[in-house]
């Protein structure tokens, strides 16, 4: 009899451990729909500026330099309006380009405007212009840009079409306090080579993550498009 209490006893103490392995073990769902979710407003915003005839309108501005202190202004503040209006995410930045990949508009930094792509050469421009204008939605890791940006953000970045062609290219920029509210108990990401995305102590950003802390932390792979993570938690 007592050695079938005994039985009892450990087999209900193996359940509540296998229990709690699984309550424990993370789930990145709000991070996944963070991402989606962003890529999905960024193509709402990118018909309602090919419908308006925007990326027309701001190279021919641009060319007269930049639409001189009358017109740029209230085109950018149309297309800010546009993407705030049919986004949930906070932006750190937005910035568009035409075909050309030139930078006709940008939600915040000024310095960038009117200058191609290629001018940023180790900046997340040229992989995400020139994987989206060949018509596929992109994603860059965190990064730091432009200058007058001090926090890392993730960039996303969608196809602009008037009907089938494909005319600009839209990039928004989310900043990691937004990717670190959709994880919780968030204490630093790596990438595929070790590097350091995000971490507590933001004077970490793009060092090698030390073995030692790595254990200190309970971890995880995710996986969205192009974006390979391991998310460490506290």
């Amino acid at each position: 009899m007592i050695h079938k209490h005994l039985l009892f006893i450990i087999l209900l103490l193996f359940l509540s451990c296998a229990k709690t392995e699984i309550r424990q073990s993370p789930s990145f769902d709000r991070l996944s729909n963070l991402m989606s979710e962003t890529f999905n407003s960024l193509a709402k915003a990118s018909e309602t500026i090919s419908s308006k005839n925007l990326i027309k309108n701001l190279s021919h501005l641009n060319r007269m330099n930049y639409g001189g202190s009358h017109y740029y202004p209230l085109e950018r503040e149309a297309i800010t309006e546009i993407i705030n209006s049919l986004s949930s995410s906070d932006f750190s930045e937005c910035i568009l380009m035409n075909a050309e990949g030139k930078i006709i508009y940008t939600m915040k930094d000024d310095e960038i405007l009117g200058k191609s792509y290629v001018s940023f050469g180790s900046s997340p421009l040229p992989s995400l212009f020139e994987k989206t204008i060949a018509g596929e939605q992109s994603i860059y890791d965190f990064s730091i840009f432009p200058s007058s940006s001090t926090d890392p953000a993730v960039f996303f970045a969608v196809p602009v079409k008037d009907q089938e062609k494909i005319i600009g290219v839209l990039i928004g920029a989310v900043p990691s306090e937004k990717i670190k509210s959709s994880v919780s108990n968030l204490a630093m990401i790596t990438d595929k080579d070790n590097n350091i995305r995000y971490h507590m102590n933001s004077s970490l950003f793009m060092k090698n993550s030390s073995e030692g802390e790595e254990k200190s932390f309970h971890s995880k792979t995710f996986e969205f498009k192009e974006i390979y993570w391991k998310i460490y938690l506290r």
